[in-house]
């Protein structure tokens, strides 16, 4: 019940003050600009009384969505750089081959390759395809045969 007074109190002074401030903005662009402010400071006064549900104040913690994002990053990354490589395989008639990627973030924000296995099925040769990959691409990734 605490809340809805809070809530009342908050939204009526808010009202009573954004009208006064209202009456005085000056007409024309600026006064659009004034308004604008003065509906943006109504709006938080709406919303600001419910951060404090509970007597607890609400925190907005990101860093679960850093976190979050971090993760996505590491895996866009890791997508392109097997898109990469299975398209220079195909177009140099090596199929079916299979691309795992590992990926960190330092701490300069910089996206990491840590390691690079692709995998082919024994008709191609392993030394031939990792040097495909390194003229081509200019990374340095380990080759195996399907099964090792």
């Amino acid at each position: 019940m605490n809340l809805i007074k809070e809530w009342t109190f908050c939204i009526c002074s808010t009202v009573i003050v954004s009208v006064i401030f209202s009456l005085l903005a000056p007409k024309g662009g600026s006064g659009r600009f004034y308004k604008s402010v003065i509906s943006l400071f109504i709006f938080i006064s709406f919303l600001f009384p419910f951060t404090q549900i509970g007597d607890k104040k609400l925190d907005f913690n990101l860093d679960n969505i850093n976190i979050e994002t971090e993760n996505n990053t590491n895996s866009i990354a890791e997508g392109v750089v097997k898109n990469e490589i299975i398209t220079l395989l195909e177009n140099n008639s090596v199929y079916s081959a299979g691309v795992n990627c590992s990926s960190s973030v330092n701490a300069d924000n910089e996206i990491v390759l840590n390691s690079v296995t692709v995998s082919v099925t024994d008709e191609y040769d392993c030394d031939t395809v990792r040097q495909l990959i390194y003229d081509e691409l200019s990374l340095n990734v380990r080759v195996i045969h399907i099964g090792e």
